[in-house]
């Protein structure tokens, strides 16, 4: 099934304002990447956010009723940035996220991540992050 998008849906998720940003390849398609540059005054890391991340998250968010993934528990492995995760925890999923590649693997990767994570549960009225690294 394709999933159509038009002016009226909501992005809860923020995919559609990811994919927007996303620069189109010259015969304009989307690219099947974008690279992230380094930010060291916001603490991430250069990297790289795969387009199919945001195709599964607007899938997973357009194919459910609002209010699908509230509660529910969602486990990524290979989170890579965390976009998907996030984008879920921003539909009402507790998730958590494993990363092992270069993206997250560092400290200041993972910092960035429970940063990102505290902000975006401060938004939602509260809660807790538990980050662990036995390295």
């Amino acid at each position: 099934r394709r999933v159509m998008c038009t002016p009226e849906d909501v992005d809860i998720s923020g995919a559609l304002a990811w994919a927007e940003a996303i620069p189109r390849a010259p015969n304009g398609r989307m690219r099947a990447w974008l690279d992230v540059e380094a930010d060291a005054a916001a603490g991430v890391p250069r990297s790289m956010l795969w387009t199919a991340s945001l195709v599964l998250l607007r899938h997973l968010e357009a194919e459910h009723a609002p209010g699908h993934w509230r509660g529910k528990r969602v486990l990524e492995l290979g989170a890579g940035m965390g976009h998907l995760s996030v984008g879920l925890s921003r539909l009402g999923a507790t998730v958590d996220a494993t990363e092992a590649g270069g993206s997250n693997s560092t400290g200041d990767g993972l910092a960035a991540l429970a940063a990102w994570s505290r902000r975006l549960l401060a938004e939602r009225d509260g809660g807790g992050v538990a980050v662990g690294d036995d390295g």
